[in-house]
């Protein structure tokens, strides 16, 4: 692909992994509804785009990664 597997490992996912994080824990808060909107597309993305890249990289290397 375009991009190389190590700038994926090293960049995409630790990025996409706090996205996700963030996304979730503000789904906890009392919010309004523009920002529960909004944050909810974020999340919807962000998984979209982890799933996206499960076929450029193994899935144990992924998951290996989000976990951390």
């Amino acid at each position: 692909g375009i991009l190389g597997g190590n700038f994926i490992v090293r960049q995409v996912l630790p990025l996409m992994r706090n996205v996700i994080s963030s996304c979730i824990e503000l789904s906890h808060m009392n919010n309004p509804e523009p920002l529960q909107s909004w944050n909810s597309l974020a999340l919807i993305n962000g998984l979209d785009t982890v799933d996206g890249l499960v076929a450029l990289l193994p899935r144990e290397v992924i998951l290996k990664e989000l976990v951390q």
